[in-house]
This record gives structure tokens, sequence and C-alpha cells, in this order.
């Protein structure tokens, strides 16, 4: 079994990094190793989930329809993999990786549109109902 990445994987290596590199910014990783519980403060990563957003990459796991990338397996464990070697984290990450799947098979057409949306911008799933007035 080869298990070495293609050159397109390579490629894709490659952007991910430079998307890093220009993106997270200076002690994110010690803000993210400091927190004590699971949510990190959303000021510390929304700047970096706003760029995912921009290139379309906040939320990767999710179905293309609902803002997902279409990535490989491989290719979400590159990024997975970079995005740790960088020191970022998964913003949003209560909502995007626990609520937001569980409206996207159960909600209603509304609410699918609604919450996908904003999920994948970094403003309703998860947050509101931990940061309801200090976060819009």
């Amino acid at each position: 079994m080869d298990l070495s990445l293609s050159p397109e994987d390579l490629a894709f290596r490659d952007e991910v990094r430079r998307f890093l590199a220009d993106n997270v910014r200076p002690g994110m990783g010690r803000a993210i190793d400091l927190t004590t519980a699971f949510i990190v403060d959303p000021d510390v990563l929304i700047d970096f989930h706003r760029a995912l957003h921009r290139w379309g990459w906040s939320v990767p796991h999710w179905p293309v329809e609902h803002g997902g990338t279409g990535w490989s397996p491989v290719q979400r464990y590159i990024f997975d993999l970079e995005c740790g070697r960088a020191g970022a984290a998964a913003y949003n990450a209560s909502g995007s990786h626990f609520v937001g799947p569980v409206i996207i098979h159960y909600g209603t057409p509304e609410q699918k549109d609604r919450f996908s949306r904003a999920s994948a911008r970094a403003r309703t799933i998860g947050r509101k109902a931990i940061y309801p007035t200090s976060h819009p």
C-alpha cells in the first residue's frame, strides 16, 4: 500500500499552508492551549473563521449543498493536520460539528437554509446560545 501523497494532494497541502501562514494570528495556538473549556473565546478565532469562510473552507465536513468543500478524505486530513501544525483550531466547533449536522439531517428546509449559511459564516449555531448579546 502506497501512502504517499499524490501531486494534487501535495499542491493542496501547500495551498493550505499558505492560507494558514497568512491567516493564523500569532498567539492563537497559545490562547487555544490556555482554554479551560471546549469552547475557545470567539474573539480569538473569529477573524480566522471569517477568512475560512471567504475561501469556502469554514465547514469542510458538511455536504457541498450546505456550504461544504467536497474535499476528499485525504484533503480533509491534510487540512486538519496543517491547522494543528499551525496552531489554528476550528471556530464554532459546537455549532458546525454538533448542531449543524443535526439541522442538516432533521431540520425543515427553512432551518437548513438559515442555519447552514449562518454557521458557515460563524454567526449563529452554538455561538448565539453561548454568547447571545456580546457577539453579533
